[in-house]
């Protein structure tokens, strides 16, 4: 399943670069790919949108496919964030996290407010292609929508 260029995974590499992954490095994914819960998420302003919630992957190749994002500690609502919307990834998570900087963040390619007007992350654990392709027409990467950045 396509949905975008896919994030790499080095430090704060952009997105769609068409290097093959080596065997080692799809071996290391799902830990990585743990390592971002928790993390902060910026949009393209450089203003901080909220936390990594749950990562979702796809089923077949085991690539990120989306992340849930909150936007307050306490906040009752997330938003699902699709990997098409991520523009770089963190090597690594910080030793101590302090302010957060745009190397120690997951970076989006869409400036908070329209990360934070987002769909709603599903019930279930499980993010279907049809609703990812939906979450990025509401992010406006998708045509009918605008990107704010």
């Amino acid at each position: 399943m396509s949905l975008g260029a896919m994030p790499e995974h080095s430090p704060s590499v952009p997105a769609g670069s068409a290097e093959p992954v080596p065997p080692s490095t799809r071996a290391e994914r799902p830990l990585r790919l743990q390592r971002l819960a928790g993390m902060t998420v910026l949009g393209s302003d450089g203003r901080t949108v909220g936390r990594v919630r749950d990562i979702y992957q796809q089923d077949d190749s085991g690539e990120l496919a989306a992340i849930t994002v909150m936007p307050r500690q306490l906040s009752s609502r997330a938003v699902l964030i699709p990997s098409a919307a991520i523009a770089a990834l963190p090597a690594e998570p910080p030793e101590e996290p302090a302010e957060p900087r745009a190397a120690d963040a997951v970076q989006l390619r869409i400036g908070a407010d329209a990360a934070r007007a987002g769909l709603r992350p599903p019930d279930t654990a499980h993010a279907t292609a049809e609703l990812l392709r939906e979450a990025e027409t509401a992010l406006g990467l998708r045509a009918g929508g605008c990107v704010d950045a």
